[in-house]
């Protein structure tokens, strides 16, 4: 059975939507060398379908890798990514954001006159600080927020087996290469330019002695695996809706629904709204937050039901539930959503 995606978000007027300074295409690149391969945007102008391999081991897997540079600000700590599933199923609890920054500072000059690099690539340089390049865990490492749409499964024979859609990333979680690892480092310089660099390449050129150059490889992506037994179809596959920087973590969800109800498909800028549309819509979502607590946004009333009608807790646009089978109904608007609910 097909997993449902993302068709039927809840929208708000332009004027109350939160806004993101950082939005770039959902692109995938997955080099060697200096070149890269690109996962192009789909029809819709928002999304790409990245094809799964299977592998050794019963898996499938396709790691993404954004070919795009960013401008990373304080302002804007959280990096939100959507990807939805098709023909399969993952759980962001086992699998891992790749936040590759390494940068090698410049010693002198060999006999031959060419430039000495380091040849640490982690090295520690006090004006260029470098980051750990390791792939970790969204959640043990990078505490991430994953937010699953429920409603929406892939099913295995006759389980129905969820997964998590939004990923939000606190990237002062990001661990630095400093003498103590110090986490939270990525802005203590300020905003971070942060390019897309397949190999290492000068970003300042070293003088006349060799010293004082810097090189830099950089990039973001996630490593996404399927289990077998969760595949369905022949060509299992991740689709990436959006990827973007915002405020506060609480804005994730509105800004990838604004993206999915409006145009789209460019990036966005401060003050630049034209590919956000404000569509005014009594349809919307309910979510549910790292396993446990529900999420509709702008309702007014949600509640939890035992699977024999027995009210077992409420709230407003969000409800903290134990762990457990449940039927929560949303009401917004007037408008009633029930959708079923396992918190973890």
């Amino acid at each position: 059975m097909k997993r449902f995606t993302t068709v039927a978000l809840a929208t708000m007027a332009l004027a109350t939507a939160a806004t993101a300074q950082v939005r770039w295409n959902p692109e995938n690149s997955w080099a060697t060398d200096n070149g890269a391969t690109i996962l192009q945007v789909g029809e819709d102008g928002k999304s790409a379908v990245n094809k799964l391999v299977r592998q050794d081991n019963g898996n499938w897997r396709a790691d993404i890798r954004y070919a795009a540079t960013a401008n990373l600000t304080e302002a804007e700590p959280y990096f939100v990514a959507q990807i939805t599933t098709d023909g399969c199923a993952w759980n962001l609890n086992d699998f891992k954001f790749e936040f590759m920054l390494q940068r090698k500072v410049s010693e002198g000059l060999n006999e031959d006159g060419s430039v000495k690099w380091s040849g640490n690539t982690d090295s520690f340089h006090e004006e260029y600080p470098s980051f750990v390049g390791d792939k970790f865990k969204v959640v043990d490492q990078y505490e991430a927020d994953l937010y699953q749409l429920l409603g929406s499964s892939v099913m295995n024979g006759e389980d129905e087996v969820y997964t998590e859609d939004v990923i939000v990333i606190d990237l002062n979680k990001v661990k630095a290469t400093d003498e103590d690892k110090t986490q939270g480092l990525l802005f203590s310089a300020g905003d971070v330019h942060f390019p897309n660099l397949n190999a290492f390449q000068t970003i300042v050129e070293p003088d006349a002695e060799g010293m004082g150059g810097v090189q830099q490889r950089s990039w973001m992506g996630f490593v996404c695996i399927a289990p077998g037994a969760t595949v369905t179809v022949d060509q299992p596959t991740f689709t990436i809706h959006y990827t973007g920087t915002v405020e506060d973590s609480s804005d994730a969800l509105t800004v990838c629904e604004d993206y999915y109800n409006g145009d789209g498909g460019k990036e966005v800028r401060e003050g630049d709204v034209e590919s956000v549309e404000g569509v005014v819509s009594d349809s919307f979502n309910v979510y549910l937050k790292n396993g446990r607590t529900v999420v509709a946004l702008g309702a007014e009333k949600t509640e939890a039901y035992t699977t024999d009608g027995r009210l077992v807790a409420q709230g407003g646009e969000t409800l903290e539930l134990p762990a457990g089978l449940y039927l929560v109904k949303a009401t917004k608007n007037g408008v009633v959503k029930t959708v079923k609910a396992m918190a973890r």
